[in-house]
């Protein structure tokens, strides 16, 4: 069993504390199967929301890609034929370079063209009246002057796009011409109608979202059914292992009560009749004999043999009632506790609903375990003992203010878990840095199931 450390304090665990600690709880309980569900189930919802963003974002970013590309062959062609000269960015014929710009980008919704020379002048636009006009140069536009091509949406706050803020969302591409020593002489600034790009990409993205949600759907109902399936395994299971601890318990009760009879009955009464016999021969035996010496050691040696049978009769008969309540097991232990020893011991009892006996046992043994360790192995001084009511089950809490114990779990910790989990409970033992040990046991909240 691995041990826990956390900061030792006089208060009351703060909200958050306890709300941690009811998780880590309700975590243990889930067994590995249902840890590995969630887990996957997790996973499978990071990846869906992922999914259902980058997709649409990716086909995004291939379409502006796509057209930039497109541009890029326009213009270049443009060059070629000289509507643009590559070599100073200046435009010979601004008519027949309208006339190749509309050719090309027919089937484009294509709704501005601007070609900006070095100094942030219009050498074209189909725009007649913004030709010839000078504007300070965007960022945008400068990134393209340096070379680097450029799409995205376009910013229409500025001077120079007074006359584009009436034609909606727009996509703007900014390709520069470039000589044949690679210096770029001129920018064209295109503006494309963005409406059939968001149709398209919205239309992807219910068709992403709708396949998203039937996997997550599919997934979610395969891990239910999964979860149900493993819960009524381990309920049975749970189920079995509670009748045989209960048959178990009373096999011991049954056996134990036998014992004690035979004890008293087939030693215990021979042991008066041994002691009868003993007194009988020394009242005939003349005083300060040696004879009547070694008869008083002999009766006084039966007479100690008869209290300490009596002493281990009355430990039986103790063990015997632990059929009793949860709560009158709890108070008889800490009435033992303060009758043998000067530990200040508390017990706080919460409503709680009825046990089983497997149940009742386990959390009974789990408190005289951890309530044993604090004497004797943390040398302790103060323990409290607290039984609540948790999300469908019964919680022990045993807190100590000793050393703690060193090293890993014993037997006696190892076996009172093992019990625990064979009832669907379990077992925390949490050492804090500055001493004291919290030992946490919890069992189910359920009917008792009868063998």
């Amino acid at each position: 069993m691995a041990w826990e450390t956390r900061p030792l304090t006089g208060e009351r665990p703060s909200f958050w504390a306890r709300l941690r600690s009811g998780f880590r709880t309700e975590w243990e309980v889930l067994g590995g199967v249902g840890r590995a569900a969630l887990f996957g189930l997790g996973s499978s919802v990071v990846l869906a929301v992922l999914l259902g963003v980058g997709i649409p974002s990716s086909v995004e970013r291939s379409l502006r890609n796509a057209h930039m590309e497109t541009i890029a062959t326009v213009v270049q062609e443009l060059a070629d034929e000289g509507r643009i000269r590559a070599s100073d960015g200046s435009v010979p014929d601004l008519v027949m370079l309208g006339d190749a710009i509309d050719e090309r980008f027919i089937e484009i919704d294509v709704v501005r063209v601007k070609v900006w020379d070095a100094s942030g002048t219009i050498l074209y636009s189909d725009l007649a009246e913004i030709v010839g006009q000078t504007y300070p140069i965007s960022d945008d536009l400068a990134q393209a002057f340096r070379g680097v091509a450029h799409a995205g949406h376009a910013e229409t706050t500025s001077e120079a796009h007074v006359a584009e803020r009436t034609l909606g969302h727009l996509w703007e591409f900014h390709v520069p011409v470039v000589d044949q020593s690679g210096a770029v002489t001129a920018v064209f600034e295109v503006y494309e109608v963005s409406a059939s790009f968001h149709s398209y990409l919205a239309s992807i993205r219910r068709w992403v979202w709708w396949g998203v949600g039937l996997g997550l759907a599919s997934l979610f109902l395969f891990n239910f059914v999964l979860v149900a399936a493993n819960t009524r395994a381990l309920d049975r299971r749970r189920d079995q292992a509670e009748r045989l601890l209960t048959d178990l318990a009373r096999a011991q009760e049954e056996e134990r009560t036998r014992i004690i009879g035979a004890l008293h009955d087939d030693i215990g009464q021979p042991l008066y009749r041994v002691l009868y016999g003993i007194q009988g021969s020394r009242s005939q035996v003349e005083a300060g004999s040696p004879v009547a010496a070694e008869l008083d050691r002999v009766a006084e040696l039966v007479r100690w043999i008869d209290g300490t049978l009596r002493s281990e009769l009355g430990r039986l008969h103790q063990a015997a009632l632990d059929r009793q309540d949860l709560d009158s097991l709890l108070t008889r232990l800490v009435d033992d506790v303060r009758s043998e020893s000067t530990i200040d011991i508390t017990l706080r009892i919460g409503d709680h609903d009825s046990l089983s006996d497997a149940s009742r046992t386990a959390l009974f043994r789990a408190a005289r375990e951890a309530v044993t360790n604090a004497r004797k192995h943390a040398a302790a001084t103060n323990v409290s003992i607290a039984v609540t009511r948790g999300s469908h089950r019964t919680i022990l809490d045993v807190e100590d203010n000793g050393t703690g114990f060193p090293g890993d779990a014993g037997l006696g910790l190892s076996t009172t878990r093992s019990r625990l989990e064979a009832i669907g409970g379990g077992l925390r033992v949490v050492r804090r840095e500055t001493g004291g040990t919290l030992f946490r046991a919890w069992v189910r909240d359920e009917p008792v199931v009868e063998p």
